[in-house]
């Protein structure tokens, strides 16, 4: 999906070009002539309200840690790792290693709170910045084995993703930004893409 976006930028770059003479053709156009048409791979620009700006970013995590400490570990998560959120509800104490900072995502957990394997049906590490893995450490028991979940609902059973958004992810949005907002928090997914595109950071490392 970053790199279908990446290429739609590039086309009207060279589309510019070529109509000032610069180049002959579209090499992108030509590219994909000869790639040929992938089903789903066409570009949909995204919803800029879908897509928080660092300002807000930070703003919202503020409220978030004053306002939900108990869930503000899951939310900064979510936003300092661009992962989904039933990848989150999935995680066992086991997936993450708070000594080398990384987290393993195996699972996930789809909207009716079944157990299963990610989107793309591949695990994957991502990284932990250095405040997600002091807030993980403060929220850790002291006594925790190794399959228990990190983020449980109050029974101890996996969360369902519709209880957290209507529960307590709404409420932080309009506490932070107001009734009019209304955000999801696939939108954290899209702000951490955005921002390290933004910063530069290597396209195949986002």
């Amino acid at each position: 999906r970053s790199i279908e976006i990446v290429l739609g930028v590039l086309r009207l770059i060279f589309a510019h070009a070529q109509s000032q003479d610069l180049i002959p053709s579209n090499p992108v156009d030509a590219w994909k002539a000869v790639r040929g048409r992938r089903k789903g791979a066409g570009l949909q620009p995204l919803d800029r309200t879908k897509v928080l700006s660092a300002e807000e970013l930070g703003y919202l995590l503020s409220v978030a840690r004053t306002e939900f400490p108990e869930d503000y570990p899951l939310i900064l998560l979510l936003a300092d790792t661009g992962c989904r959120i039933g990848e989150a509800l999935a995680l066992c104490w086991g997936d993450v290693d708070l000594v080398t900072g990384i987290v393993r995502i195996e699972r996930s957990v789809d909207h009716a709170g079944r157990l299963g394997l990610t989107k793309t049906r591949r695990s994957r590490v991502v990284e932990l910045s250095t405040r997600l893995r002091e807030a993980l450490m403060s929220s850790k028991p002291d006594i925790c084995p190794d399959e228990d979940l990190v983020f449980p609902s109050d029974s101890g059973t996996l969360m369902r993703s519709g209880n957290f958004r209507s529960r307590v992810f709404r409420r932080l949005v309009r506490r932070a930004f107001g009734a009019g907002r209304s955000l999801t928090p696939h939108v954290l997914r899209h702000t951490w893409a955005s921002l390290h595109l933004a910063r530069g950071t290597n396209l195949k490392w986002v």
